[in-house]
């Protein structure tokens, strides 16, 4: 039998399971590592919104490994020796493999943000879990809050979305603080200056080259020193690698483990990687990449290397960009297009549907 372990429960990896009969009849045993539960990420809008809750974004991983005859492991990994094989986990035991794959999303780095001492309820937009207890925490507020979104990326602007709708019913204050003085760069000029209007409609108060660098006796501090009253800390920046990514000693970049366009790394042909933890060399990272195909090509190519056949690759272009606005309509766009209408929302909603057949998970 051929030894694949996965480190990490991220969606790729959970998509996966659902290969595992081929696998299987491949010749290759199936290992999971991950300490904890599988958290779907897709539906971060909906539990902003209160239409999900943690009951119907959590799945244990031990119920989808045995639906799918996989062996789970409840650990955590410390360490990959790829001369040797051999994976290392926190408990003392090891795993020897012949091939392993990475997909174990992203760290923040919080360094610089005691939240703790400075009276400030810090969460990280990355994890779900988080969310589910920030959104508890926020419904439960009688006087309402002061919430702050930090960061300046697309995750951030669907997290001021989200929020925006209970701004503009007066229970709590939104603030988005950017770093740059451009307004969401990463969008064509006209999405941006639709989503700027959208928020600041809402209520929403956009604050516009105001790096945060600190926290103090509730407050965030500014790079000019410059304070803000706030209650909650929504992270959506300070983004890196898992430090698990680093455990194998091979190319690493800023976004996460180098892989070619097979999933494989360029350094040794029996680790793969996928999803947020993985990047290609020219610097794009396989976060917004399509769930289902990274799955379909990481089954695929394990089975090819085990029996000798050509690989297949991941396309290079990632699907486009949607940001549920809440009303019924989306804004999404794909390189220089862009589009607000319901269309985008109903399409938005098809594809998380879609992703939800993939993992085979409810």
């Amino acid at each position: 039998m051929t030894e694949l372990v996965l480190i990490g429960a991220g969606h790729v990896h959970t998509a996966l399971l659902g290969h595992a009969r081929t696998l299987a009849e491949a010749g290759i045993q199936v290992t999971l590592v991950d300490i904890g539960s599988f958290w779907f990420g897709a539906r971060r809008g909906d539990l902003m919104a209160g239409r999900a809750d943690a009951s119907t974004l959590r799945w244990p991983l031990k119920t989808l490994c045995r639906r799918h005859a996989v062996a789970h492991r409840t650990d955590r990994v410390v360490g990959v020796d790829t001369r040797l094989r051999r994976v290392w986990l926190a408990s003392g035991a090891r795993l020897d493999y012949d091939l392993v794959s990475f997909n174990v999303g992203v760290e923040v780095d919080a360094t610089g943000l005691n939240a703790a001492a400075s009276r400030v309820r810090l969460w990280r937009a990355s994890s779900v879990q988080e969310l589910t207890q920030f959104c508890s925490e926020l419904r439960a507020s009688r006087d309402g809050s002061r919430v702050a979104v930090v960061g300046d990326s697309p995750d951030a602007a669907r997290l001021a979305a989200a929020l925006s709708h209970a701004c503009e019913s007066g229970r709590h204050r939104v603030a988005w603080y950017l770093p740059g003085d451009r307004f969401a760069p990463w969008a064509p000029s006209g999405a941006a200056r639709r989503l700027a209007r959208t928020l600041s409609h809402r209520g929403v108060e956009i604050v516009l080259a105001t790096p945060i660098v600190g926290l103090a006796d509730g407050q965030l501090v500014g790079e000019d020193d410059r304070r803000f009253g706030v209650d909650h800390l929504l992270l959506a920046e300070r983004y890196r690698p898992a430090r698990v990514v680093h455990a194998a000693r091979l190319p690493v970049g800023d976004h996460g483990m180098y892989v070619t366009r097979r999933l494989q790394s360029p350094a040794d042909s029996r680790v793969f990687a996928a999803g947020a933890c993985a990047q290609w060399p020219d610097g794009q990272s396989l976060a917004r990449h399509d769930v289902a195909g990274q799955a379909k090509v990481l089954a695929h190519n394990t089975v090819a290397v085990v029996r000798r056949r050509p690989l297949r690759s991941v396309g290079p272009r990632a699907p486009a960009s949607v940001i549920d606005l809440g009303d019924g309509r989306a804004l999404g766009w794909h390189g220089s297009l862009w589009w607000h209408n319901r269309w985008a929302a109903r399409a938005e909603r098809r594809r998380i549907r879609r992703l939800v057949a993939t993992l085979a998970i409810d």
